[in-house]
């Protein structure tokens, strides 16, 4: 963590503007470790995403621990959604779930994929 704070005190970028995506895989070395150092980013104003959530290690458990401000749904729940029916479901439940935790959601941007999955 001193890197990111020498860095961004260096360039006098905004830590706001800064994002930090983890994929689940991750989570799977050492949970409390990560938590800690998510949290001293969080300190700095750094925002945190997980990256490509569903197709991992997390559990559902993990998001209650983790400080998160974005999930980030899988491409493979958004491929095929016109053919797929249950993908659509999956990704619609995984939207659901990340606004019930005040949480963004991404990875829904395509036309074909906001028409499909959100209301």
């Amino acid at each position: 963590m001193p890197r990111v704070k020498q860095t961004l005190d260096k360039t006098g970028a905004p830590a706001s503007k800064l994002r930090f995506e983890l994929t689940e895989n991750m989570l799977a070395e050492d949970i409390d470790f990560v938590v800690q150092q998510m949290n001293r980013l969080r300190e700095l104003g750094v925002s945190i995403s997980l990256d490509d959530f569903g197709t991992g290690y997390a559990s559902l458990a993990y998001l209650t621990r983790l400080p998160l401000d974005e999930l980030k749904v899988d491409r493979m729940f958004i491929r095929s959604l016109d053919v797929e029916a249950e993908e659509a479901l999956l990704a619609q439940s995984i939207i659901t779930l990340g606004q019930s935790m005040n949480l963004v959601a991404e990875g829904v941007e395509t036309e074909l994929a906001v028409a499909t999955i959100l209301p």
